[in-house]
């Protein structure tokens, strides 16, 4: 179902990434589309919903306690996240680890970003256009500009936030922006009850914070 959907789809981001498996089994309430004459094809939802939003689902994993463990790429950029269905209306935050690939020479090298960000407004949204990460890809141009060799944590706050100089508010408008499609993609799937629209309390730190980056190399 997501597989046909996927190769509707050649805007592929990573070239180098494993194929995925079938998602059938993780998507509900299908919904079936005509074609021509007398095909037609099923599609659930969901599906549909990231054909639309250009998202590629790598994977999903439903874990104990209500938790839901995505993984997915926007471009070519990796985000990894995992969703407490439970507490997710009641937690002002979420975590994400996102990893940029890139050759150095003949090694593949990946850059990895793990960030803490503020929810503020989530409302399932049918129609919303195309994610541009033009501020999280400058981030990451900074970061490769660092020529990092170990990690970068919280104890090198100077080196962290310069970073984000100039630049925060346009990566959190982005942040914000893949907050309400995960949002929706969650309501899509059709497992869980979730409210159509949250507001979250405002807090008095950053919208966006870099709690660690590293580099492997492979």
């Amino acid at each position: 179902m997501l597989e046909k959907i996927k190769s509707i789809n050649r805007n592929k981001p990573y070239k180098g990434r494993k194929r995925t498996s079938n998602f059938e089994r993780y998507f509900s309430k299908p919904y079936t589309e005509n074609l021509t004459g007398n095909d037609s094809i099923v599609f659930s939802p969901a599906a549909i919903y990231l054909s639309r939003i250009k998202w590629h689902m790598e994977d999903i994993e439903y874990l104990p306690g209500d938790k839901v463990k995505l993984d997915f790429f926007i471009d070519d950029i990796e985000f990894k996240t995992v969703v407490e269905i439970q507490t997710f209306p009641k937690t002002n935050r979420l975590n994400f680890e996102l990893i940029k690939r890139e050759f150095a020479g003949h090694k593949m090298k990946k850059l990895i970003a793990k960030v803490n960000v503020a929810k503020k407004h989530l409302k399932v949204c049918e129609r919303l256009p195309e994610i541009e990460l033009n501020g999280v890809k400058e981030a990451f141009r900074r970061v490769q500009q660092l020529k990092l060799q170990t990690e970068l944590k919280q104890s090198d706050s100077f080196a962290l936030n310069d970073i984000l100089d100039g630049i925060a508010g346009k990566v959190y408008r982005e942040f914000d922006e893949i907050l309400n499609r995960l949002y929706t993609f969650l309501d899509k799937i059709g497992k869980y009850k979730l409210p159509k629209e949250l507001e979250f309390e405002r807090e008095n730190i950053h919208d966006v914070i870099i709690e660690e980056i590293s580099a492997l190399y492979g």
